[in-house]
């Protein structure tokens, strides 16, 4: 929830504030971009950004982040396609016996 984001993000700037190194894993450019101040972006293991935060903005970290979704929602989509059709030819497999 909203409350309980705000506390961890209240702890990751503490810890951040005091030297030490923290891992922040996040899908929310918002949250990151409050707390970060460098920035490395994943995609399929490989790395497509890796910025420290005087070199990127809010927005472009989030259209990064952002293309991301998009690929993973077509990836979504196109698994969901294709659980369909395997259902629908299990179901006319069923159907002929």
């Amino acid at each position: 929830g909203v409350k309980q984001s705000g506390v961890v993000l209240k702890y990751t700037a503490a810890a951040r504030d005091a030297g030490l190194g923290v891992v922040f894993i996040t899908h929310n450019p918002h949250h990151a971009y409050l707390v970060g101040n460098h920035f490395i972006i994943l995609k399929l293991g490989r790395c497509v950004l890796d910025k420290h935060r005087s070199e990127v903005t809010l927005e472009e970290l989030t259209a990064e982040m952002a293309r991301l979704r998009r690929e993973l929602a077509n990836l979504k989509a196109a698994l969901a396609e294709r659980a369909g059709s395997m259902v629908d030819g299990a179901s006319r497999a069923a159907g002929a016996k």
